[in-house]
């Protein structure tokens, strides 16, 4: 169905002339519980938009609208300031009934409008007065009532737009103005459907002992509008964030440069408050429903540890670790946000290979990362209880057997974790161990290649 629209508007006051606008996005908050309750939705993407127009006001009442603006808008977060002189806002809306084939006809019930149907003989045109629109439109025309299919209408006519319904999402202040002369206003509001989040590149040398690391900022917009040359800034952090029931608006080849520190790409970093933000150096368009990509920073020679760990109080599998320091002597030390980190290894041939990925959290320099990149093929962890003993209610013995089997044609370390508890020792060991915490210890143990490797200790616990 096709509908042509006569619209007849009177502006009650001039559009902004210009306009500038700064965004902070930030980075997907993560649902999560504060003393056991949800502290947000699911939906957790958050934007700060701060609009800057300049527009024609006069001394005393006067009525302005801004479009343009995020459909996902919470319409609680909206704030007017103006930088020329002093305004005294009276009122506020957010209009968001956008106009649909439907709307506009449920609007125009007992008013007349022109349909024009497709015939055998060409176009036939029928004026009557709307009396439904739904499932079929029924008229009253001076002949009597009329049904009409929608698949024979061909378009219609509607003479204006009804009051009430918009083209776009719409903020509309009336206020009274001390001064008549061009202000320079900002509006700032928050929004959902913008995000942000930093994706990672590890790509290893030949020995898998150096990386280079590249992040990426993945910015998703769909807040319903596109933000044409903004200034961008990205905020890494978890905010708190309170639930609360607000209209959220909205329809329905590897090489290795010289090691040097990471530089960022475009990008400058600070601390605010408890979070860090990266501004971009310039502008950049935002447009909706797109995904976009920008080099966040890039740190080349970053040296990093292969472990093997086998756990099997948590799995049966022995877990492949990478693990680097965050730190500058290591080409980095710098804030790193959350997400994805996928790891690239070259084959015989040199050509990079996807072995796998995790996830890390916000992270401050100087500090570990450890990426689970997959399980282990060609090495075997198998633990046997070899023997129990009860000393009354209160404490036990076991003696453990570990069988570390490594089928590779190269010599690996494996770590070996126990988990334990209550107050424990080991009576007997025939391999060294380390006492990590009050729940856990460690044996590292060398095995060589196609080789066999038996651990056997003993725990002694007492629970009371």
């Amino acid at each position: 169905m096709k509908m042509i629209l006569t619209i007849l508007i009177t502006l009650c006051l001039l559009l902004p002339i210009n306009s500038a606008t700064d965004i902070t996005i930030y980075s997907d908050q993560n649902s999560r519980s504060v003393w056991g309750f949800s502290s947000y939705y699911n939906d957790n993407n958050l934007a700060l938009v701060r609009d800057q127009r300049s527009i024609e006001l006069n001394n005393g009442l006067n009525t302005f609208s801004f479009t343009d603006v995020a459909s996902l808008i919470d319409p609680t977060s909206i704030l007017l300031n103006d930088n020329t002189c002093n305004i005294n806002i009276k009122e506020q809306n957010y209009m968001y009934d956008i106009l649909d084939n439907q709307k506009l006809l449920e609007k125009y019930i007992e008013k007349d409008i022109t349909i024009v149907i497709s015939g055998i003989n060409g176009d036939e045109e029928i004026i009557g007065t709307l009396l439904s629109a739904t499932p079929q439109i029924v008229l009253r025309t001076s002949t009597g009532l009329i049904s009409i299919s929608n698949d024979n209408i061909k378009y219609i006519n509607f003479p204006v737009l009804p009051e009430g319904l918009i083209t776009k999402p719409t903020l509309k202040w009336t206020v009274d103005s001390s001064c008549g002369q061009t202000h320079d206003l900002e509006v700032s509001y928050l929004t959902k459907g913008m995000s942000w989040k930093a994706d990672y590149v590890a790509k290893t040398n030949q020995d898998e002992t150096l990386a280079d690391i590249q992040a990426w900022v993945t910015i998703d917009n769909k807040a319903g509008t596109s933000f044409k040359n903004a200034n961008l800034k990205l905020m890494a952090g978890d905010l708190h964030l309170v639930q609360d029931n607000v209209y959220r608006g909205g329809y329905d080849d590897m090489m290795y440069a010289e090691a040097a520190s990471p530089s960022y790409s475009g990008f400058e970093e600070e601390s605010l408050f408890e979070y860090h933000m990266y501004t971009l150096d310039g502008t950049t368009d935002i447009d909706n429903n797109v995904i976009k990509q920008l080099t966040l920073f890039t740190a080349y020679d970053v040296p990093v540890t292969k472990e093997y760990v086998y756990n099997p109080d948590r799995y049966n599998d022995v877990k492949t670790m990478l693990e680097f320091e965050n730190s500058e002597d290591n080409n980095l030390g710098i804030p790193m946000p959350k997400g994805k980190t996928r790891v690239y290894v070259p084959d015989s041939t040199g050509q990079l290979q996807f072995v796998g990925e995790d996830s890390i959290d916000h992270t401050p320099k100087d500090e570990l990362i450890r990426l689970y990149i997959g399980d282990a093929f060609d090495i075997v962890g198998e633990r046997t209880t070899v023997d129990y003993e009860s000393y009354g209610r209160c404490a036990t013995s076991y003696n453990y057997q570990v069988n570390l089997r490594n089928h590779k044609d190269t010599a690996v370390e494996v770590k070996y974790v126990d988990q334990l508890y209550g107050e424990w020792k080991i009576t007997n060991t025939n391999h060294e161990y380390i006492k990590e915490s009050a729940t856990e210890a460690t044996w590292i143990v060398n095995v060589e290649p196609n080789e066999e490797v038996e651990v056997t200790y003993t725990v002694f616990t007492e629970y009371c």
